[in-house]
């Protein structure tokens, strides 16, 4: 079951955001369970992926020059590898790929070796069974995702790397200096899981793509075209809407005051800038700007998408006070991109899903018009790159509060079928 649910879990997301074309807001909270309940227990392994456990290791021949060792490795077996913890998923769909990162808590390799080794003023000599154990693996795993004519997704490639933490060598049979011999084989370590990690890697490769692409090519179609689980697409379009209706298209902003200083000619001369009847216009052409990325993070899961604004604009009228002169101007910014990031958290204990961050990126290719400044010309370079800071200021101010603020009240709105009160 945890490797259907495990499946699933990127397969919808996957699904809304690159093929779904549905405009209702209900969660399919069946699946959603399905999802939570496997994922979030923190349960070793998938019994599907019918990982043999243990794993039998080819046997396989050490040789080092310092301190010289000669080892042949017969009938070895590894222990643990299917007993796994799933720590993050994360899902691309630029590429697409799927990022998996495992945690085994413990390998054992138990095994019959043979050996001749030299150091210094002693040889040793040994036959006999060994073990050995292995401490804090890292598993991660990249899987290349493709489709097929019908729409399914089909896992194309498999990149999986290894990392070992901390690891003990022991070999029986090795005299009235076993100990100390033992020190010195430690210095196989190395050289043993350069062997033994082919073994693990593959058996990781081998199941990811064959049980995957098994339980892939079992979905219908129809359950990928017609299974949003999060419909952003949907609420954005919602949520325009809403700006429009609230009346915060063009959005008022709050007057804003800066005092600055000129040399000219060696002279400092003091000034005061005053922005009024400001506004910011075009926040109802919100939309989304790049793919959306899922992760499962701390039992959660976290949907990561770039947003940004079509025609954005702003204006204020602009009263300078220098040296004795006064003057109102206006002034006028056109604004060409700005980057927006959006995180949205959907927990099993918490329903709807939440606004985890909501935030101003960057904004590039800001121009400015002002109002000609007649003898205030001189500041000009000055209040250009003022005007543009203050205008982050503000829209960063109306995103993070307004529009967040829109966007989680339409979260509220998604509907939930009766099987979600089981887990919340």
């Amino acid at each position: 079951m945890k490797s259907n649910s495990f499946f699933l879990f990127f397969i919808l997301i996957s699904t809304h955001a690159v093929l779904s074309r549905r405009n209702d807001l209900n969660f399919d909270c069946d699946r959603i369970q399905k999802i939570f309940r496997h994922l979030t227990k923190g349960e070793n392994g998938i019994p599907e992926l019918a990982i043999p456990d243990p794993i039998q290791i080819p046997d396989f021949t050490v040789q080092k020059t310092s301190p010289k060792v000669n080892a042949n490795f017969q009938n070895t077996s590894l222990y643990g590898i299917s007993n796994f913890i799933i720590s993050r998923v994360h899902l691309d769909l630029v590429k697409p790929k799927l990022d998996i990162a495992l945690e085994l808590p413990q390998l054992n390799a138990r095994g019959e070796y043979s050996l001749k080794a030299s150091s210094y003023f002693f040889s040793v000599n040994g036959a006999g069974p060994f073990w050995m154990n292995i401490t804090r693996i890292h598993v991660s795993c990249l899987a290349e995702l493709t489709s097929d004519e019908a729409g399914r997704f089909l896992i194309s490639a498999v990149h999986v790397n290894l990392d070992i933490g901390d690891l003990k060598l022991h070999f029986e049979n090795l005299g009235t200096w076993e100990k100390l011999s033992n020190n010195i084989i430690n210095a196989l370590s190395s050289s043993l899981i350069h062997k033994i990690k082919p073994t693990v890697i593959s058996q990781a490769r081998e199941k990811i793509l064959t049980k995957g692409n098994e339980f892939l090519a079992n979905l219908p179609p129809q359950d990928l075209l017609f299974s949003p689980l999060f419909p952003i697409d949907v609420v954005l379009a919602e949520v325009c809407a809403q700006i429009e209706t609230l009346g915060l298209d063009p959005k008022q902003i709050e007057n804003q005051t800066w005092k600055f200083e000129k040399t000219i000619f060696f002279v400092r001369f003091h000034g005061k800038v005053t922005l009024f009847d400001g506004y910011i216009k075009g926040l109802s052409t919100l939309h989304r700007s790049g793919d959306v990325e899922a992760s499962f993070i701390d039992g959660c899961l976290q949907f990561r998408v770039r947003l940004g604004f079509d025609e954005l604009e702003a204006g204020y009228k602009m009263a300078v006070e220098f040296q004795g002169l006064e003057k109102v101007n206006g002034v006028h910014l056109v604004i060409d991109s700005v980057d927006l990031e959006l995180v949205v958290e959907l927990c099993d204990d918490v329903l709807p899903p939440c606004v985890k961050e909501f935030k101003f990126v960057d904004i590039r290719q800001v121009s400015v018009d002002v109002d000609g400044l007649g003898s205030l010309d001189a500041i000009l370079e000055f209040s250009t790159n003022s005007f543009v800071n203050v205008f982050k200021y503000q829209l960063s101010e109306v995103v993070e509060n307004d529009i967040k603020t829109v966007i989680q009240e339409r979260m509220a709105n998604i509907t939930f079928n009766n099987t979600c009160r089981s887990i919340v």
